[in-house]
């Protein structure tokens, strides 16, 4: 657990259990807890879809409030991780329980692109990603241990040609006749 944000005077005095007195004057120090807010995914949007052959470049927030250069937990790294959602799976499960496809650590960036080290999304695959804000000692910066809520994202699929089949011609909107073809009068009344 962790303090709620404020701040805290705590102070120390040592007492020996086997003496029974105290070994040391009381030392205080005022602590500054802040809560941080974990960063938020911009883009890809959850349910995004991308055309064939493009790539996802993933955006989010930085911590808030940003951390200050001198804290212990300066700089700040983003892991950012991007899981396959496989059938009859749902995206959250994917998320806690899949492998990564690709993941990242980046030090003060929001912004990545897809590196080309890792294979190329499937084109019809359901993918979830997300951030994770931790500090230089890989500990998580901010609630939710540090994770935006993930979303997902799909690459569509090329349309395939269709082989053999030609397309229906046009209408001819002012047919000629047919002198070939025999057509009958319709019977009216006597």
């Amino acid at each position: 657990g962790k303090f709620p944000a404020g701040t805290y005077r705590f102070c120390i005095r040592l007492f020996d259990l086997e003496m029974q007195n105290w070994i040391s004057e009381t030392a205080c120090q005022i602590v500054h807890v802040t809560d941080y807010q974990p960063p938020q995914l911009v883009q890809p949007f959850d349910g995004q879809t991308f055309p064939p052959n493009q790539l996802p470049v993933f955006q989010y927030t930085p911590v808030q409030p940003p951390v200050e250069p001198m804290s212990s937990m300066f700089p700040v790294y983003y892991r950012l991780v991007v899981m396959e959602v496989h059938a009859g799976q749902s995206p959250l499960d994917a998320f806690l329980g899949n492998f990564p496809v690709m993941e990242l650590f980046l030090e003060n960036q929001t912004q990545a692109f897809w590196l080309p080290e890792y294979d190329d999304p499937i084109p019809g695959q359901q993918y979830v990603w997300s951030v994770q804000a931790i500090d230089a000692m890989e500990q998580p910066i901010g609630q939710n241990e540090g994770w935006a809520g993930p979303a997902t994202f799909v690459i569509e699929e090329d349309e395939p040609p269709l082989v053999g089949v030609e397309p229906d011609p046009e209408p001819d909107p002012d047919p000629e006749p047919d002198p070939d073809r025999v057509t009958e009068a319709p019977v009216t009344g006597e």
